[in-house]
């Protein structure tokens, strides 16, 4: 039986760091559609967000070293409170992007989508700082 070893934040960050340049290339090559950009932006960055939250809870979790320099179970704790928050914030990025190629191109109804969007970004952002105040407390420990 082979001992976990310690995997680096890239091999769980990649596809956000890719997501987040690879937009700004394809506009700047001309190869986002020009009529949509925004929508096609806003999916390939949810991707992004979805599959690091993804890869963050099936693999980098997985394989996890439980004696990692530092304070480990408080950087496993924080990866596993991120990876749910993170994944969903993906999906309603995505989801925000297909949203938008879906609804006509009444100016009502595209801010109707974006309120709703904001709604829900609300939400996750709130869980993201609770879970990280349950991980990293306002007041430290005594010992």
């Amino acid at each position: 039986m082979s001992e976990p070893r310690r995997v680096s934040t890239l091999s769980w960050q990649w596809p956000l760091l890719l997501s987040l340049v690879l937009p700004a290339l394809l506009n700047m090559l001309g190869l986002a559609p020009r009529e949509a950009f925004v929508s096609f932006d806003l999916i390939i960055t949810g991707g992004g967000f979805l599959l690091t939250g993804l890869l963050l809870k099936f693999v980098a979790l997985a394989r996890a070293e439980p004696d990692a320099v530092g304070d480990p179970e408080r950087t496993i704790a924080w990866h596993e409170a991120l990876a749910g928050p993170l994944t969903l914030l993906g999906a309603l990025i995505a989801g925000l992007g297909v949203a938008l190629l879906i609804v006509p191109n009444d100016s009502r109804a595209i801010n109707i989508t974006w309120a709703v969007f904001v709604l829900f970004m609300l939400v996750v952002l709130g869980t993201i700082m609770t879970r990280a105040l349950r991980v990293f407390p306002v007041r430290p420990r005594r010992q």
